[in-house]
């Protein structure tokens, strides 16, 4: 029992410690006014991340009604990785769900018009 709740937390902090490049690729995709590329496989990690840890929660609830020795530090490690879980999911709606105008006026004139200055005023 004791292995396979380390194995669980092992695979669980594993998803956690991604790289962040993709992050890093789709902000800055964003502040170019573009589609960003990871926002779903970001999004499935996380939530498949936190239905590891309500799964482990399970395990921790049974290794303490075993009396495991372990099991208030399995409790203890679940909770901060529950709180970092939720933590990045909060930063993934900051990211992804901002409400941001694009000024497509803008953006077609720089694109159709790239070495005319755009500060006269009528």
């Amino acid at each position: 029992m004791g292995s396979t709740i380390e194995t669980l937390l092992t695979n669980s902090v594993l998803c956690f410690s991604t790289n962040s490049a993709p992050v890093d690729t789709d902000i800055r995709k964003i502040n170019e006014g573009r589609l960003p590329l990871y926002q779903r496989d970001i999004n499935k990690t996380i939530l498949d991340s936190i239905e590891l840890l309500n799964s482990l929660d399970e395990d921790a609830a049974e290794a303490f009604r075993l009396q495991h020795p372990q099991s208030e530090m399995i409790e203890e490690d679940i909770k901060q990785l529950r709180e970092r879980a939720m933590k990045l999911h909060e930063e993934h709606d900051r990211i992804y769900n901002c409400t941001t105008t694009f000024n497509w006026e803008k953006k077609t004139d720089e694109k159709l018009y790239p070495n005319m200055p755009f500060f006269i005023s009528f």
